[in-house]
């Protein structure tokens, strides 16, 4: 299936078909999630939080998380300050900037970030500073744990996994991706790329036009920054769109190595998944993610849905959480779609 435009898992008719069965039926209310690390989860202003403390902060969200790099039997994940320029960014490393800045010849230009998910390098100098692992030889994963539960059989149910960002790419190859489904089926039976995994393969994908979704007279246009999959490749990805969401101060030049910052989006179909992996190429950073969680009324731990007051506030609130899978929020408290 081709996804135009903004979206890649739920349309414009699809999120008012939503609205108006919920309003039907308010307990099968969908809770949309999204993360950018920057929630009062206990982190507080310090960007140097790390390690196992980070493992089940977001244990409300219904995710918790993991790392392949340990450091005494406990994930090395930390937060890293993305608003920072040059000399001012933790363990020398003004390549995980976001915003509007320099990092040496390299003007850059992406919206801002604030923290971001990084596995922390152990160098042996400086414990207390962040300082993103870029071991090209021994990749490092990050692992998402979703652990909502059916409320009557105690399994794991999942999420529909939507996408996800990724800020500094500028080592060689992609990121591998891998998803466990509550089925237990996992990515396997897909494009392989080692570890079962499966990578953006920029052959499948061609650049777009986001506002008139043509193509056409793209050189009297500002780079565009979406690709999106071509007809007949379907079946060889679950990647729906890749967007670049970073470029040089002109706005005419894609930044796609160091301080890139760039959106992958994912179709898994109906199914659900529980475990939600990224193996990095080496230097990089996770900038948020989202996805949606099942009705509240089969979750285990579930809080009361408010009840929807009319049709018409249903579909505003649709268009408003279309509207908002186009980029990373400074809040990202779970919203519901009532």
């Amino acid at each position: 299936m081709v996804i135009r435009k903004f979206f890649s898992r739920l349309s414009i008719g699809a999120l008012l078909a939503t609205a108006i069965t919920v309003a039907a039926n308010p307990a099968q209310a969908a809770r949309l999630t999204t993360i950018d690390f920057d929630e009062n989860v206990g982190v507080g202003d310090n960007p140097l939080y790390g390690g196992t403390k980070l493992d089940k902060l977001w244990s409300n969200y219904g995710f918790n998380l993991d790392s392949s790099l340990k450091k005494g039997g406990k994930s090395e994940l930390w937060l890293f300050d993305s608003n920072c320029e040059g000399n001012t960014c933790s363990g020398d490393d003004p390549d995980l900037a976001t915003g509007k800045g320099k990092n040496g010849n390299l003007k850059y230009k992406s919206p801002e970030q604030g923290k971001v998910l990084i596995i922390q390098e152990d160098n042996g100098k400086n414990d207390l500073e962040a300082d993103d692992y870029a071991n090209r030889s021994n990749r490092g994963t990050i692992t998402f744990d979703f652990t909502d539960t059916d409320k009557k059989s105690g399994e794991k149910i999942g999420v529909l996994f939507n996408s996800i960002s990724l800020l500094d790419f500028d080592d060689p190859g992609d990121p591998i991706f891998f998803a466990k489904f509550a089925d237990g089926t996992d990515t396997s039976d897909k494009h392989n790329d080692g570890n079962d995994g499966f990578t953006y393969d920029g052959k499948w994908f061609q650049e777009i036009d986001a506002n008139n979704n043509d193509g056409a007279n793209r050189r009297d246009k500002k780079l565009d920054n979406y690709f999106e999959i071509i007809d007949g490749n379907e079946n060889e990805t679950y990647i729906s769109e890749m967007k670049l969401l970073s470029t040089k101060w002109n706005g005419k030049q894609y930044v796609t190595k160091d301080n890139s910052l760039r959106e992958y989006k994912f179709d898994f179909g109906d199914k659900r998944v529980t475990e939600f992996s990224i193996t990095l190429p080496g230097s990089g950073a996770v900038t948020g993610f989202n996805y949606v969680r099942r009705p509240e009324a089969e979750l285990k731990f579930a809080k009361r849905v408010p009840e929807p007051t009319s049709i018409l506030g249903l579909v505003a609130v649709s268009g408003l959480v279309a509207s908002s899978l186009k980029r990373k929020r400074q809040s990202s408290n779970a919203e519901i779609i009532q």
